[in-house]
C-alpha cells in the first residue's frame, strides 16, 4: 500500500488498529511516522495502561503524551509509589496520590496486584466513583471480615462492576466463612472467577451457601481450586436452587465419578445451565455413562467439555450434546476418539433430523464398514453436510462413503482428491451413486486404489451422461482389459472428459479399446507395461480420433518396433506433445520416428528422456529437422551421453522464436563436436536475454568463439559464466562482449581470473555505463587485484554489486577498498568476509554504514539490514532523550558527525529483539585460508599428517618448536598436546593424533572422536572459538565427501555452543566446495521429530506421516539416495506413537550421551514382512528372532545405513507391498562382528562389517519411527 493511499484511510481504521498494539509501540514508534498518525494517538482512547511492567523513564514518557481520560484499562501494584515521580499535570489523575484514580472517567478494566490491607480501603472509595467501570481484577487478595465487607460495599456503590476476578486470592482458615457473604445480596455482579491458591471443599461449603441466594450471577469460574468430590457435592446442591448460573468452569479440581454423579443428578432437571467445562479432571467411564443418561432430556445444556480425563472416549458426549442442544454448532472434530460402531450409531441418531453442522471429522477412529453405512444411512436425506472426513478407519469403504457425501452436498466441490486410500469396488460404487446427480465436480482423482474391473463398471455407467468431468486419474487401480473396454464404450457418449489417466494397470491390448470416437485430448498409458504395440491397433485407436492433442507412452517396453508403428500415428493426426520417456528407443526407433517429424506440423513436445539413443541418432535428428519449425521442447536427457542431452537443447533453441533463457550446466563443452552444435543456434537466436553456462569446461579458446557468437546480441542482460576455468586469457577475448550495451550482470565466479585477468575486466568496466553487478567470488585475487579493481570503482559509476568472497585479498587489499569506498558518494556493495580480518578493519567497514543509516537501509542499534534506524524498537526506547535527534530521530551523534546528511522515510517495521542474555549456539562456518591465521582462541592440528604439523610449527616460531619437541618425549603418541602461542592470532594450539581406519565405519568414529575430544578442552577451558582442519583430505587421501559429511554433520548434530570454523587451503578447491556443499544439508536428526505429546493410547500406535511436508520430503530424499529407480512408488509412511517403547529407547539414548559424551544416534533401515512389522510395532525389535536372515555378524537385529540392500529383505504382500522401517539407532562405539557373537563384546554397543550394517544386541536401543511401505 502506498504511503498516500495509507495516510487515506479513515482514523477509526487506525484506533483498529492500535487496539492490537501495545501502547510503548503506539507512542514510540507509529506517533513519529506522520503529522496525520500524530494527531490520531492524540485523540486515540482506548488506550491499555499496564504500570507493572515499565520503568519510570518510560512513565515519564508516556506521561507527556496521553492524559487519563484515554485510558480505558489500567493496571497497578502496591510496590509502584506514584508520589515518588515529578509527574506533570497532563497524568495528574494519578499524581500526588496512587490512589486517587477518579479522574480515569472512561477507565472500564483495573487490575490492583498485590495491593495491602491499609490501601484497600482507599482505593476502593475511589474505584466506587468510576461508573464506567465493568471489570475488576484482585490479584493477592487476602480474605478477612474487613476485606469482604469493603468489597461488597463496593459492589453495592459501583453498580457498574460486572465481572469480578479474585486470583491468587489468600485464604486463612478462620476467615473461610466470610465467602458466603462476598456475593450472596449482589444487585449486579455477572460473572465471578475465584482462583485462589488452594480454594479446597470447606471454602466451597461457606461459597456455595452464598450462590443460592444470588439472583444476578451468570458465570461462574472454579478451575484449579482442587475442590474434589465433597466440594462439588456442596456446588450442586446450591445449582438445585440457583436459577441464573449459565456458564460454570471446574476444570483441573481433581474431580471423580463420585463428585461427577452429583452434578449428573442436578443437571437432569437443571434448565439454566448453558456451557459447563470439566476438563482435566479424574472422571472414569462409568460416571461419563451415568451423565449422558441424565443428559437425555436436558434441552439447554450446549457445551460440555470433558477433554483430559482419563479416557478419550468421553469426548463424544461432549460431542453429543452439542449437536442435540446447540443450534450454531457447525463444525465437529472427533478424530483419533477411538469410536467404534456401537458409538456411530449413537451418532447418527442425533444427524439423522441435523440441519446445522457442515463439517464432521471422524478420521483415525475405529470404524468399520458397517458402522460407515449406518452412518450413510443416516445422512441419506441430509443435505447440510459438506464434508465428512472418514480416513484412516478399519473399514476399507469409509472413505468412499464421505467421498460420496462431500459429492453430494458440497454446491461448490470442483475437485475432490481420492488417491491411495484403498477404495475397492464396492466403495467406488457409492461414489458413483452420488456422482451421477453431481453438477460441479470436474477434476477427479483415483489413483492408487483398487477399484478393479467392477469398480471401473460402476464409474463408466456414471461417465456416460455426465457433463462436467474434465479430468480423470485412474492411475494404479489393478484394472484389466475388460474394465477399460466398459470404460471406453461409455466415454463414446461423453462430450466433456478431456484428460484419462489409465497409466500403472495390468493392461495388454489398450489400444484398440480406444476405436470409439470421443473428445479425449489426453489418454495417458504410462506405468502400463507395454510390451508391443501393434500397426492394427493403432489405427483403430485414432482413427477417429481427431481431438487427441497429447499422448503419454512414459515407463512402459516400447522398443524400436513398437515406435515403427507409432510413428504412423503422427502422420495424419492432430498430436501436440508425445511422451516417450523411460523406455528402450535405440537410434534406429528414432529414424523411424524422424522421418515421419520431417514433413509434421502439429507436434510441439517431444519427450524421448531416459532411452538408449547415442550419437549418430541425434545427428541424424538434428539434420533431418532443419526444415521442421514447430518442434520447439525436445528433451533428450539420460541418453548414451552429454551430446545427445545438447542436440535437444540445440534443436529447441532453433524453433522456439521465443526463447529467451539458455541455460546449460556441467556439460563437457570441451569437445568440438558438442560445442560446435549449440554455438550455431546461439549466433542464431538474437531473442536470448539470460546465458547461464555453469560447469561447462569451456576454457579461454571457446570463450573466444562464444564471444564472437553473441557479439551482436543486443537484448542479452545476464550472462553467467561460473566455473569454466577461463583463466587471464579468457578475460581478454569476453572483453568485447562486455562492451554490450544492454548487459547488467555477470558472473565470473571460480575461473582462475587471477590478478592479470582482473587487470583486463578492470580496464574494460572503467567506463561501462551498463553493467551493475559482478560475481567474482573464487578467483585466486589478491592484494594486486583489488587495487585494480579499487581504480575501477573510483571511476565507475554505475556499479552496484561486486562479490569478492573466497578470494586472498589480504589486509593491504581490505584497506585499500575501504579507502576507496569512503571517498564515493555512491559506493557499490561489496561482499568480502569480514570476520577473517582485524577488529580494526571490521570497525572502519562499519563507518561505511553511515550513509546506509540515514537512508534507512540499516538500523544504527542493531545493524540489521531492512531495520529502518528511525522506527526500530532498539533504537531509543530506553534512551534518554537528549541523545536523539529531534530533526531526524536519529542518534545525535550521527547529527553532529555528519550535518549534511538527509534522511530518505521509508515507513516503520516492528523488530524482534532479541535476548543478549541467552545461551551460545553453534555457530560453524567453513573458510578458505591457512590455520594460522585463524583469528580463534584455539587451533587443532592433526598431529599425525605430517605436512600441516610442520607448517604450523613453522609459523608458530622456534618457542613452541621447542615445547612441543619435548612435549613428545613425555606424553604418549596417542594423546594430545597444548600449548601456547605469541606469533598467531589463537590463545592455544591443539596438536592431536588422528589415522584413518581401513573400514569406513570405524573411520567415522575415529573422526567424531577426535572432533569430541578437541571440543571438550575448548569448553572446559572456557573458550569461545575454535578452528578445525579438513582431517585425512591431505597425505591420507580419504574420500573428501565423506570426510566433508562426517565432520560437519558430527558438529550440527552435537550443536556445541561454540564458534567452530573449518579451515581449507585456498588451492584445494574441491575439498571447499565439499564442505561448503556439506553444510549447507541439515542432518536428518535434526530435520526429523524426535518426540511428540504422549496419548496413553495403547490401541493407536500408527499415524500418516502427511505428504509434501518437510517430514514427508526428507524421509524420501534419504530413502531415494539408494532406493532410486527400484520401486515405482510410495503409498505412505507411517510414523510410529509406542509410548512405552520411545522411552525406553529416550532413556538408552541418555545413556549412552552421558557415557560417550556424544551422539551417536543414527538413521538406518530394517526391512522385514508386514507381519513382522506388525509384531515390531507393537513391542520392539526383538532380537530373539535373529537368525532367520543369517548371523554373519553376530545374533543381534540387523539394520543398514543403505536401503537398497534392506529392501533384500523386505517381503512382497499379496499386493506387491513391502514395508522397510526408518529406525532411529544408537551406534555407539563398533567393531567387526562374526557368526559366533552372541553378545555384543565388552566397551561395545554394536557389531558391524565396517561398511553399512550394524548389529544391536539390546531390544530397545532401536527405535522404528517410520515405517515406510512402497511397491
Amino acid at each position: 500500500m502506498s504511503e498516500a493511499t495509507l495516510l487515506s484511510l479513515p482514523v477509526e481504521i487506525y484506533y483498529l488498529i492500535f487496539d492490537f498494539l501495545d501502547i510503548k509501540d503506539i507512542l514510540r514508534s507509529i506517533r513519529r511516522v506522520s503529522k496525520v498518525f500524530y494527531y490520531a494517538t492524540n485523540s486515540y482512547n482506548r488506550y491499555h495502561l499496564n504500570m507493572c511492567s515499565l520503568k519510570a523513564s518510560n512513565i515519564k514518557f508516556l506521561s507527556h503524551r496521553i492524559i487519563p481520560e484515554q485510558i480505558i484499562s489500567l493496571t497497578i501494584n502496591k510496590y509502584y509509589d506514584l508520589n515518588q515521580i515529578d509527574l506533570p499535570h497532563s497524568i495528574s489523575g494519578i499524581r500526588g496520590s496512587i490512589y486517587d484514580i477518579s479522574k480515569f472517567i472512561n477507565l472500564r478494566s483495573l487490575t490492583l496486584v498485590d495491593v495491602n490491607d491499609n490501601d484497600t480501603q482507599k482505593l476502593f472509595e475511589h474505584i466506587s466513583l468510576c461508573q464506567n467501570m465493568i471489570k475488576l481484577i484482585i490479584q493477592g487478595f487476602l480474605v478477612t471480615t474487613q476485606q469482604i465487607s469493603r468489597l461488597k460495599n463496593l459492589l453495592d456503590t459501583n453498580l457498574s462492576i460486572k465481572t469480578l476476578i479474585l486470583w491468587q486470592v489468600k485464604l486463612p482458615y478462620n476467615e473461610l466463612k466470610h465467602l458466603e457473604n462476598l456475593f450472596k445480596f449482589s444487585r449486579v455482579l455477572k460473572s465471578l472467577s475465584f482462583t485462589p491458591e488452594l480454594l479446597g471443599n470447606v471454602a466451597l461449603f461457606f461459597l456455595s451457601n452464598g450462590l443460592q441466594e444470588n439472583h444476578t450471577l451468570t458465570t461462574l469460574n472454579l478451575q484449579m481450586n482442587q475442590i474434589g468430590d465433597v466440594g462439588i457435592a456442596y456446588l450442586a446442591n446450591a445449582l438445585k436452587i440457583n436459577t441464573t448460573i449459565r456458564i460454570l468452569n471446574l476444570q483441573k479440581n481433581k474431580i471423580k465419578n463420585e463428585g461427577m454423579i452429583s452434578l449428573a443428578d442436578v443437571l437432569q432437571n437443571n434448565q439454566t445451565l448453558v456451557e459447563l467445562d470439566l476438563r482435566y479432571n479424574f472422571i472414569e467411564d462409568s460416571a461419563i455413562d451415568y451423565l449422558g443418561n441424565a443428559l437425555k432430556n436436558n434441552t439447554k445444556l450446549q457445551r460440555l467439555e470433558l477433554y483430559g480425563n482419563p479416557n478419550r472416549t468421553m469426548t463424544i458426549l461432549g460431542s453429543l450434546i452439542r449437536i442435540k442442544n446447540d443450534p450454531l454448532f457447525a463444525t465437529l472434530d472427533l478424530s483419533r476418539c477411538e469410536i467404534d460402531d456401537d458409538k456411530i450409531q449413537s451418532l447418527a441418531v442425533l444427524l439423522r433430523n441435523n440441519t446445522i453442522l457442515k463439517y464432521l471429522d471422524l478420521s483415525g477412529n475405529l470404524i468399520t464398514n458397517f458402522g460407515a453405512h449406518r452412518l450413510a444411512e443416516a445422512l441419506h436425506d441430509n443435505k447440510v453436510l459438506i464434508k465428512l472426513d472418514l480416513k484412516r478407519n478399519i473399514g476399507r469403504d469409509c472413505v468412499a462413503i464421505g467421498a460420496g457425501i462431500s459429492i453430494r452436498n458440497d454446491q461448490k466441490l470442483i475437485f475432490l482428491n481420492l488417491s491411495g486410500e484403498e477404495i475397492t469396488n464396492d466403495g467406488m460404487k457409492y461414489i458413483a451413486n452420488e456422482l451421477y446427480n453431481n453438477k460441479t465436480l470436474e477434476v477427479l482423482d483415483l489413483s492408487y486404489n483398487e477399484l478393479g474391473d467392477r469398480g471401473i463398471k460402476y464409474l463408466a455407467l456414471v461417465l456416460r451422461n455426465n457433463q462436467t468431468l474434465i479430468k480423470l486419474n485412474l492411475f494404479g487401480n489393478s484394472i484389466r482389459d475388460e474394465g477399460i473396454e466398459d470404460l471406453i464404450k461409455n466415454l463414446h457418449f461423453n462430450t466433456t472428459l478431456l484428460t484419462l489417466n489409465i497409466g500403472g494397470n495390468p493392461l495388454n491390448n489398450i489400444l484398440h479399446r480406444f476405436k470409439h470416437k470421443s473428445i479425449l485430448i489426453t489418454p495417458e498409458f504410462a506405468w502400463n507395461d507395454i510390451k508391443t504395440i501393434e500397426n492394427e491397433y493403432l489405427i483403430r485407436a485414432f482413427h477417429n480420433n481427431s481431438t487427441n492433442e497429447i499422448l503419454k507412452f512414459d515407463h512402459n517396453h516400447i522398443d524400436d518396433n513398437d515406435i515403427k508403428h507409432l510413428s504412423e500415428l503422427l502422420r495424419n493426426t492432430n498430436m501436440i506433445i508425445l511422451d516417450l520417456s523411460f523406455n528402450q528407443i535405440t537410434d534406429q526407433g528414432l529414424k523411424y520416428l524422424v522421418d515421419i517429424l520431417r514433413n509434421n506440423r502439429m507436434l510441439n513436445t517431444l519427450d524421448l528422456r531416459y532411452n538408449r539413443i547415442g550419437e549418430q541418432g541425434a545427428e541424424y535428428l538434428y539434420d533431418a529437422l532443419q526444415e521442421n519449425t514447430t518442434l520447439k521442447r525436445l528433451k533428450f536427457d539420460g541418453n548414451e551421453n552429454d551430446f545427445v542431452t545438447l542436440i535437444g537443447i540445440s534443436i529447441s533453441l532453433r524453433n522456439d522464436k521465443y526463447q529467451k533463457i539458455l541455460s546449460i550446466s556441467n556439460i563437457n563443452l570441451s569437445i568440438s563436436k558438442t560445442f560446435q552444435f549449440i554455438l550455431k543456434e546461439i549466433q542464431k537466436k538474437s531473442t536470448l536475454v539470460r546465458i547461464d553456462f555453469h560447469g561447462n569446461n569451456l576454457g579461454y579458446r571457446r570463450i573466444e568463439f562464444l564471444t564472437n557468437a553473441l557479439q551482436y546480441h543486443k537484448k542479452l542482460k545476464h550472462l553467467s559464466l561460473n566455473n569454466n576455468e577461463i583463466g587471464f586469457q579468457g578475460i581478454r577475448y569476453l572483453t568485447r562482449l562486455i562492451e554490450n550495451k544492454k548487459l547488467k550482470t555477470l558472473e565470473l565466479n571460480g575461473n582462475y581470473l587471477g590478478d592479470e585477468g582482473i587487470k583486463y575486466l578492470a580496464e574494460v568496466l572503467r567506463n561501462n555505463m551498463t553493467i551493475r553487478t559482478v560475481c567474482l567470488r573464487d578467483n585466486q585475487i589478491t592484494e594486486k587485484g583489488i587495487r585494480y579493481l579499487a581504480d575501477m570503482i573510483s571511476i565507475n559509476k554505475i556499479l552496484e554489486i561486486i562479490d569478492l568472497r573466497s578470494n586472498d585479498i589480504g589486509y593491504e587489499g581490505i584497506t585499500h577498498l575501504i579507502e576507496i569506498l569512503k571517498d564515493k558518494n555512491s559506493p557499490p556493495t561489496i561482499y568480502v568476509e569480514l570476520k577473517n580480518y582485524s577488529q580494526e578493519i571490521q570497525t572502519r567497514s562499519k563507518v561505511l554504514e553511515i550513509d546506509q543509516i540515514m537512508s534507512g537501509k540499516i538500523c544504527f542499534k542493531c545493524n540489521e539490514p531492512g531495520h529502518i534506524a528511525r522506527y526500530c524498537n532498539a533504537n531509543d526506547f530506553d534512551s534518554d532523550e537528549n541523545e536523539i535527534c529531534y530533526e531526524c530521530h536519529c542518534p545525535k551523534y550521527i547529527c553532529d558527525s555528519v550535518p549534511d546528511h538527509k534522511y530518505i522515510p521509508l515507513g516503520f517495521c516492528s523488530l524482534n529483539i532479541h535476548d543478549v542474555s541467552s545461551p551460545p549456539s553453534l555457530n560453524l562456518n567453513v573458510n578458505k585460508g591457512y590455520l594460522t591465521n585463524e583469528q580463534v582462541d584455539v587451533i587443532v592440528v592433526c598431529s599425525s599428517s605430517d605436512g600441516l604439523r610442520e607448517s604450523v610449527l613453522r609459523a608458530a616460531g622456534p618457542y613452541v618448536q621447542r615445547a612441543y619437541a619435548q612435549a613428545i618425549r613425555t606424553i604418549p603418541n596417542n594423546e594430545m598436546i597444548v600449548l601456547e602461542c605469541s606469533n598467531l592470532p589463537c590463545q592455544r594450539i591443539l596438536f592431536l593424533p588422528w589415522i584413518p581406519d581401513q573400514k569406513i565405519i570405524f573411520t567415522e568414529q575415529t573422526i567424531q572422536n577426535f572432533l569430541s575430544t578437541a571440543v571438550k578442552y575448548v569448553l572446559n577451558e572456557n573458550y569461545t572459538s575454535v578452528a578445525f582442519p579438513a582431517i585425512g583430505c591431505g597425505q591420507y587421501g580419504c574420500d573428501v565427501d565423506f570426510i566433508a559429511r562426517t565432520m560437519i554433520n558430527h558438529i550440527k548434530i552435537e550443536s556445541y555452543p561454540l564458534n567452530i570454523t573449518i579451515t581449507i587451503c585456498p588451492k584445494f578447491h574441491n575439498i571447499f566446495n565439499a564442505f561448503q556443499n556439506a553444510n549447507k544439508i541439515i542432518p536428518i536428526v535434526q530435520m526429523i521429530p524426535d518426540t511428540w505429546l504422549y496419548n496413553n493410547n495403547f490401541n493407536q500406535l500408527r499415524y500418516l506421516v502427511a505428504r509434501n511436508t518437510q517430514e514427508w520430503h526428507r524421509i524420501i530424499e534419504e530413502f531415494d539416495k539408494t532406493m532410486c529407480g527400484l520401486y515405482r512408488r510410495i503409498n505412505r509412511i507411517e510414523h510410529i506413537r509406542n509410548d512405552r517403547w520411545h522411552k525406553q529407547y529416550l532413556i538408552h539414548r541418555d545413556d549412552f550421551q552421558n557415557r560417550l559424551n556424544m551422539n551417536t544416534e543414527r538413521f538406518l533401515y530394517h526391512g522385514c514382512s508386514a507381519m513382522a512389522a506388525d509384531s515390531i510395532i507393537k513391542d520392539y525389535f526383538n532380537r530373539s528372532l535373529s537368525g532367520e536372515n543369517g548371523t554373519k555378524y553376530g545374533c543381534g537385529v540387523y539394520f543398514s545405513s543403505n536401503a537398497n540392500y534392506s529392501h533384500v529383505y523386505s517381503i512382497p504382500n499379496n499386493r506387491g507391498e513391502r514395508c522397510m522401517f526408518f529406525a532411529r539407532v544408537l551406534i555407539g562405539k563398533s567393531i567387526l562382528g562374526n557368526t559366533n557373537m552372541k553378545v555384543c563384546p565388552s566397551d561395545y554397543h554394536t557389531t558391524t562389517d565396517g561398511e553399512h550394517i550394524y548389529v544391536t544386541y539390546h531390544d530397545t536401543q532401536a527405535y522404528g519411527q517410520y515405517l515406510i511401505h512402497y511397491q
